[in-house]
């Protein structure tokens, strides 16, 4: 009995001591947000048909939204439209990640913006209301620098998972500091 009562006890420490994966979150997306938890949902768009410019050929677009509010969010919605989105994922934050090759590897954020397709006004994190209006965007800074990793690209299940941490500023100096964040998004069909 005390055999197995051990064995119970080393399988329970094993099991537990491996760290959450984005694939048993009911998220597509998890992060540290000024240290404090932010979750949401994560899609792809390929970069060539949002950007015109030639290196985008190739490469993919990784939208993370969060229904999160934020501090002064004002989702101001009529009685109708609570109806309708009752149960509905309405954006309120929304991180764009742009001209991420299709393949493996380490990028650094303000390389990949080079390449176009960033709308100025919109920035690289945004705060959003009614899901789409901006309301405050936030820039990476010329001595800022962010990392996003393709740890994995499955192209049995059309997925693409993924990592980022980068810091980003607001024109009123409001810092967003996004660090241990992790990703798995669906592929756009072909």
């Amino acid at each position: 009995m005390k055999k197995l009562l051990l064995l119970l006890a080393l399988v329970c420490c094993i099991a537990c001591s491996r760290p959450p994966a984005t694939f048993n979150n009911p998220y597509g997306v998890t992060a540290m947000l000024n240290d404090s938890i932010w979750f949401g949902r994560a899609y792809v768009a390929e970069a060539a048909a949002l950007n015109s410019n030639p290196c985008a050929t190739g490469r993919f677009t990784v939208f993370l939204d969060s229904n999160v509010g934020y501090p002064g969010d004002r989702l101001r919605l009529s009685p109708q439209q609570v109806a309708m989105q009752a149960g509905e994922f309405v954006a309120r934050q929304r991180i764009t990640l742009y001209n991420i090759p299709a393949k493996r590897g380490s990028y650094r954020i303000n390389e990949l913006n080079q390449c176009g397709g960033i709308v100025v006004s919109q920035g690289n994190y945004a705060l959003l209301g009614n899901g789409s209006a901006l309301i405050e965007p936030y820039f990476l800074q010329p001595k800022q620098v962010g990392q996003v990793r393709i740890i994995k690209i499955d192209s049995a299940a059309r997925t693409v998972t993924g990592t980022f941490k980068v810091t980003l500023t607001a024109s009123s100096g409001r810092v967003a500091r996004f660090r241990k964040g992790r990703f798995i998004a669906g592929l756009p069909k072909k």
